[in-house]
Formats: structure tokens, sequence, C-alpha cells
């Protein structure tokens, strides 16, 4: 057998080194749980929702805006156990569309990444932050909403079942 040409140092040199590298590795397998990869996220994306997340969204323009602030609060804490990595999943969400019943010259509300009311947006009206494609989709009666991805449209029909659309 061939003896090395090359040595490394003594035994610590060498249990350093290996700590080290193990360190490192740790280190890179935790920074991957803090983040979310594409086809991570679509993965989650792609989960059905539940009826009590659908009906939520069905109910945003009954009641008053003061009674509609606690409702939203309730609303996140449900959001966060059906969704334990909502905040990774934020970072990628642009917003939430749907349907708007206020009256006849409103057609869509908004929700943003934090899951606040944005506005309700009458006809013509354009929607923030190039959101305007979505008002089809969320205004379509097959559809309850859309959710709004850096990447991609998750549309979410009455029955919780959802379809993934690449951006």
């Amino acid at each position: 057998m061939p003896k090395p040409m090359i040595q490394f140092g003594n035994k610590e040199t060498s249990a350093t080194v290996s700590n080290s590298m193990l360190s490192a590795r740790q280190a890179q397998t935790k920074e991957k749980h803090d983040t979310l990869s594409k086809e991570e996220l679509e993965m989650l994306i792609r989960k059905p929702r539940s009826k009590e997340y659908v009906d939520f969204l069905k109910k945003l323009d009954i009641g008053c805006e003061a009674d509609m602030s606690s409702y939203i609060e309730e609303w996140k804490e449900r959001v966060d156990k059906e969704f334990p990595m909502i905040d990774m999943v934020s970072n990628f969400l642009l917003g939430i569309i749907s349907r708007c019943y206020l009256g006849d010259s409103y057609e869509v509300h908004m929700l943003d990444k934090t899951l606040s009311i944005v506005g309700h947006f009458k006809k013509g009206e354009p929607l923030p932050n190039g959101l305007e494609p979505c008002r089809s989709i969320g205004m379509n009666p097959n559809y309850e909403f859309v959710e709004v991805y850096e990447h991609m449209y998750c549309i979410v029909d009455k029955n919780g079942n959802t379809s993934v659309i690449q951006r």
C-alpha cells in the first residue's frame, strides 16, 4: 500500500478540520430548512385548502371594517395551523384575489402578503403590483380565489382543490 506523500499534521488538527467541515454541513442543512426551493414551495402550495380557509375568503365582504380586523386576526391563526411554514410561503406570496360582493360596481378584492385587505377594486380600476392578469381568474365563478406567488398562481375551487399555473 503506498504511503501518503503529504501529511496534514497531527490528529488534533485533523479532528479540528473535520469538526469545522461538519459544522459547515450542519449550517448548510439548517439553512435549507429555513428556506424553500421553488419545488418545495410548489408541493406545499398544491395541498388542498381546508373548508375553513375557503370559507374565510367568502366572508370578507360581510360586516363592518372594525369587525373584520378581529376576524382576520382569528383567520391568520387558523392559517398558521394549516400552513406551519407560512413565514416561508409568505416570502413568495404577493396577494390573494377573489370576487367582491360589495355591489355591482366592485369586481374583486385583494389581500396582501400580511393577509390584510388591500382594497376592493371597481371595474376598470387596476390591481397593484402587476396583479391585474389575475382579475379574470378571481372573478371566474368556477373558482373561489387565486393565490398569487412570485412564480405561480394557485387557483382554489369551492372544495379547496388547487390548480397551480406557472407564471
